[in-house]
């Protein structure tokens, strides 16, 4: 996950989908943090509560995201996130947990 922030703008995640979607861009980014990762990135908006997640999200863990919705940008060219509300929607994934059938599969 990388995370992308500025005081006036929208807060972005790009969050690694290792299953691949076609739909998703081939480059988002020339930086190390996206090299081998064409169409495996999604970009997603954070509005909302969501916003005063970004401080508290670290790079490389595991998260479970709720309610996210895709759009297709169609000026962009690509399939982007969204995710907006007062609820927490962003919980970190305890790795060690052994009864998370959803982590384990992903850690396989």
């Amino acid at each position: 996950m990388h995370i992308e922030t500025s005081e006036k703008d929208t807060p972005y995640l790009y969050i690694t989908d290792y299953t691949a979607f076609k739909d998703l861009p081939a480059v988002l980014s020339e930086d190390a943090w996206a090299r081998g990762l064409d169409g495996q990135i999604v970009k997603v908006s954070l509005v909302d509560k969501q916003v005063d997640l970004v401080k508290t999200i670290e790079p490389g863990c595991f998260y479970a995201i709720r309610n996210m919705r895709l759009k297709n940008v169609t000026m962009a060219k690509e399939t982007q996130g969204r995710l907006g509300g007062e609820d927490r929607l962003i919980h970190r994934l305890k790795v060690k947990d052994t009864t998370n059938e959803e982590l384990k599969a992903l850690l396989r």
